[in-house]
């Protein structure tokens, strides 16, 4: 519960690493398509004058750094609420995005490389951990989940899969209990300075198309939930113990950390046909509540259901890039091949292919429902509506659904074999002992 203390302490050479170079190259590197803070400053600004506007922000960069201080214009945060669902009059339905200072974020950006450079360098980090971390993803936390619990069912054993759900957790940061955990993990000096400024009069409002907020100063969180989940195999009694003995020491760290869960969304999934559903409990805010049970939830954006089969989640893909299409067809009057190909594969597309390789559906129903967003994209174009759906395909340069998942198939085997993505297999994979591959997506 308390804190171990990391007998290294961070070391950074900032007046070498925060340049005029250095500065110009993360201005250049900016996504121009990305919105200005509360300053106004443009990223497209930024990037095309970034030979012009390096040297005075590094100036102010070093100067930030040098005596903790941080200009208060980077502390004010435009609020955007992006509904999620449910009732559209429930402020609750919405999650809040913190648009701060771009020129601040560069700045972020030099200080969070230092510190995940002492971070990494003395393994300070879970094996386990996946978010805002180098070389893993949700696509890496999927699989390594999926592994756990397809090797454990082939076997014939059951899993209990607790989900945990943080109730607002990147708002309900305690600032000072933060600055303590920095230090314990040696993050001192000039850098816990500068957070500890970044932490302070805090200020943000709501933005709403022309409609704004008064300022409001704020003193937890930081500008941003997320979830766990607690994996147990079950072979015997004993497991079932052990998983509620995680479940209590968990919501104990919790409580140590000032941290809320969401007791609603907190559920248990239980896997495997001989599974007997056992209860499990939290006690929480002095209370003991039981876990409901889930057959199906989403974890990752991605539907993970205790059959294992994907069909929930290609239902609900399909659905929302059918909507989506649905909207462009009533906005535009007029289509042609390469605008219909941008939108459809800007908009539709990644809809379909989300973290696909961890949920590769194998039913001919789920392959032959996905495809179908696809064929009535090809269609939309006046001219290529009553040709083969082979022909349209080729007309736009695209590919089929099916063979562009077994491209990314073989991408995502590639990445984890270069260690592009990092994974720690439950069961080691037995590579093919070969692939055989044509067309268009293999060229």
């Amino acid at each position: 519960m308390g804190l171990e203390k990391c007998l290294e302490v961070i070391e950074w050479d900032w007046k070498n690493v925060v340049t005029n170079e250095a500065v110009q190259q993360k201005l250049y590197s900016l996504d121009v398509n990305k919105a200005c803070g509360s300053d106004g400053i443009s990223p497209y600004v930024l990037k095309n004058c970034s030979s012009s506007a390096a040297t005075p922000l590094a100036l102010i960069y070093r100067k930030s750094i040098k005596t903790g201080k941080i200009p208060s214009k980077w502390k004010k945060a435009n609020i955007t609420p992006i509904f999620k669902n449910g009732n559209t009059t429930d402020p609750l339905n919405y999650r809040p995005v913190s648009l701060t200072s771009v020129p601040g974020k560069v700045m972020e950006a030099f200080i969070k490389e230092a510190i995940m450079t002492h971070l990494m360098e003395n393994k300070l980090l879970s094996k386990n951990q996946h978010g805002f971390v180098k070389n893993k993803a949700c696509v890496t936390n999927l699989l390594e989940t999926l592994d756990i619990l397809t090797a454990s069912m082939s076997d014939s054993l059951e899993v209990d899969m607790i989900y945990m759900d943080f109730a607002k957790a990147f708002d309900k940061v305690p600032h000072k209990r933060l600055l303590k955990k920095c230090e314990a993990y040696g993050i001192k000096g000039v850098i816990n300075d500068w957070i500890s400024s970044f932490l302070k009069e805090r200020r943000q409002r709501v933005v709403m198309g022309v409609d704004v907020s008064p300022w409001l100063e704020i003193f937890s969180g930081v500008p941003q939930g997320y979830d766990s989940k607690l994996i147990k195999v079950i072979k015997n009694v004993e497991d079932h113990e052990s998983l509620q003995n995680d479940i209590n020491e968990f919501v104990k760290w919790t409580d140590v950390w000032l941290t809320k869960l969401n007791i609603e969304k907190c559920k248990v999934m239980h896997l495997g046909k001989k599974n007997p559903p056992m209860s499990y409990c939290m006690n929480h805010d002095g209370k003991e509540y039981k876990l409901k049970t889930t057959v199906s939830e989403r974890d990752l954006g991605v539907i993970i259901s205790s059959d294992l089969k994907w069909h929930d989640q290609v239902t609900s893909a399909t659905a929302k890039a059918q909507r989506t299409l649905g909207l462009i067809k009533r906005t535009f009057t007029y289509f042609d091949v390469e605008m219909v190909k941008s939108l459809y594969t800007t908009f539709v597309r990644p809809l379909l292919e989300f973290a696909i390789p961890a949920w590769q559906p194998y039913l001919q129903r789920d392959i032959d429902e996905l495809e179908k967003v696809q064929r009535r994209a090809t269609k939309l174009v006046p001219q290529r509506k009553k040709i083969s759906y082979e022909k349209r395909l080729k007309a736009m340069g695209l590919t089929t659904l099916e063979k562009r998942r077994a491209r990314g198939d073989l991408i995502q085997q590639y990445r984890f074999k270069q260690n592009i993505d990092q994974i720690n297999w439950y069961k080691n994979p037995k590579p093919a002992s070969s692939v055989t591959s044509s067309g268009p997506a293999f060229s």
